[in-house]
């Protein structure tokens, strides 16, 4: 397996949090085959052993962010 850059690992980053935060907008279907693609994806920054923990970290990465993206629009509602 080549190794990928620094840059294409923050862009894969990236792409998967992105991936995650429109994951309950998804029918059952499309979350199957988003999981594979995340599992590709970690597989190809960290190597088959850690992908668990990859998808750990993109998946807390995201859900802060959807959290963030929340509380920016609840605020935004009160002014």
């Amino acid at each position: 397996m080549a190794k990928i850059s620094s840059l294409e690992r923050s862009k894969l980053d990236r792409i998967a949090i992105d991936m995650l935060i429109s994951a309950p907008l998804m029918d059952g279907k499309e979350m199957e085959e988003t999981l594979e693609q995340l599992k590709y994806m970690a597989m190809l920054k960290s190597g088959k052993r850690k992908v668990k923990k990859e998808l750990d970290n993109w998946a807390s990465i995201a859900y802060l962010e959807s959290l963030d993206k929340d509380e920016t629009k609840t605020s935004e509602s009160k002014q």
